[in-house]
């Protein structure tokens, strides 16, 4: 990742575009949920067939920190600006109709109840799912 080009703008400006490209998509109620004046997510909801879903789209800028080994400030802002990279990318998907926002966001599903997304939720189960994850772990 180069990340000279990721983190070249300010995060403020990243998220200020994050959310305008997911309002373009339709989207409303979008909710930063902020650490220490971070974004460390956003919150929204997709429409799913006939039901609203809960996605939180999550900012590990500590993660990108640990792995690039620079400043928190410097990993903030490529972290913004990766997402945004994604988002911009993701939006001509949708507007084409080649894939729907609830599939674009599905990993990113959020169970307030378990407090977990729905990636989070099948790394628990070491991706198992449906029969097999049922037969490993019915009571028996």
């Amino acid at each position: 990742m180069d990340l000279s080009i990721a983190g070249l703008q300010s995060s403020a400006f990243n998220i200020d575009k994050i959310e305008r490209s997911l309002r373009s998509l339709g989207l409303t109620g979008i909710e930063k949920r902020l650490v220490d004046g971070r974004v460390v997510a956003l919150v929204f909801s997709v429409k799913a067939g006939d039901r609203y879903i809960m996605i939180k789209l999550p900012f590990k800028w500590q993660y990108v920190q640990s792995i690039h080994n620079i400043s928190d400030e410097r990993a903030y802002r490529v972290c913004c600006g990766v997402i945004r990279g994604w988002i911009d990318d993701v939006v001509p998907l949708v507007e084409s109709g080649n894939v729907s926002i609830a599939e674009v966001f599905l990993p990113f599903m959020y169970s307030e109840r378990h407090g977990m997304t729905f990636f989070e939720m099948m790394m628990s189960r070491n991706f198992e799912w449906g029969e097999s994850y049922d037969k490993h772990n019915s009571p028996r």
